[in-house]
């Protein structure tokens, strides 16, 4: 746990998760989906784009894809198909990470307001929270759907405070991905960041979180980050 900082700041009064890689372990589901979405177009995929679109998004991944090949269908086709492969994909291989619910449990215990803030569509968010029994943690859910530009812009994780009425210096986001840690530092919020893919060394932004998890969600541990937490906003169980 690397930190820049030995306390959170103080005001925290709000935490905004994202989804994917983040809460719940759906990344892989989604890398298979989205290769067999690709081979529906005869687009070649890699490790390399694997670890490119981790935190982009539908938009993102689509507006990728117009840049390989010309598609003669539009926008809202492609995301309702690409949507579709991914819920078939996940039925039933998606599961919430067990410290992330444990953090969310020592949150709801100490009144913090949560929201979700997700490069995920609507549909995808609401099935998914449905199925792994977190719906009612989150005060706010917002979608990329609803803002005006994907991850690494902050407009997802602005919208989330701007719900909760809470400033965004005093929010704290969790995000596994560069583009959800880019955003989230871009709106001026404390961010831990806990990688979904393990490397020796990453990009730069990572560093420039408030906390990260080197070792990912391997070594994330929930009573470490409310340890971190309390001593800057006197939160306690």
């Amino acid at each position: 746990m690397r930190m820049r900082r030995e306390c959170a700041p103080p005001g925290i009064r709000a935490a905004i998760f994202d989804m994917d890689g983040t809460l719940v372990n759906s990344e892989d589901v989604y890398w298979d989906a989205d290769c067999a979405f690709l081979d529906r177009y005869g687009i070649p995929h890699d490790d390399a784009l694997r670890e490119y679109m981790i935190g982009r998004g539908t938009k993102g991944f689509i507006e990728w894809m117009r840049t390989q090949k010309e598609i003669p269908r539009s926008d809202e086709e492609l995301a309702r198909e690409k949507i579709g492969l991914f819920l078939e994909h996940a039925r039933g291989r998606v599961q919430v990470f067990p410290e992330m619910r444990r953090l969310l449990g020592l949150f709801e215990e100490a009144g913090m307001s949560c929201a979700l803030a997700s490069g995920s569509p609507r549909r995808v968010i609401e099935v998914l929270l449905e199925e792994t029994g977190l719906v009612g943690f989150f005060r706010v859910v917002v979608s990329a759907d609803e803002v005006a530009r994907p991850k690494p812009a902050p407009d997802v994780f602005l919208e989330a405070a701007g719900r909760l009425g809470v400033e965004p210096g005093g929010c704290v986001v969790f995000e596994d991905s560069e583009p959800g840690v880019q955003a989230a530092l871009d709106a001026g919020m404390v961010c831990v960041a806990i990688p979904t893919l393990v490397k020796d060394r990453y990009p730069e932004v990572f560093y420039q979180a408030d906390v990260l998890f080197e070792g990912g969600m391997g070594e994330f541990c929930a009573e470490r980050v409310w340890e971190w937490l309390g001593c800057g906003v006197g939160v306690r169980r």
